[in-house]
């Protein structure tokens, strides 16, 4: 067999999922926005920890504040 034939047989018996998952990986835009929501997640879930607070807590004095930068 060339080395032609041999990827072409090579790419047909590949499943589904890896199919999906090399045109996923060729995609760069995919890829980066996977990657920015895995940022977010990671965020989400070390971020209020971060912050001090209980996230049930309600600051009475805030309640009926505009909202503002400071």
């Amino acid at each position: 067999m060339t080395d032609a034939v041999a990827r072409t047989v090579a790419d047909a018996s590949r499943s589904l999922w890896g199919e999906a998952g090399a045109r996923f990986r060729r995609n760069r835009a995919a890829v980066a926005g996977l990657a920015l929501l895995c940022l977010m997640a990671i965020a989400c879930l070390i971020g209020p920890p971060l912050t001090g607070h209980a996230y049930d807590r309600v600051f009475q004095d805030y309640v009926r504040v505009a909202p503002s930068l400071f």
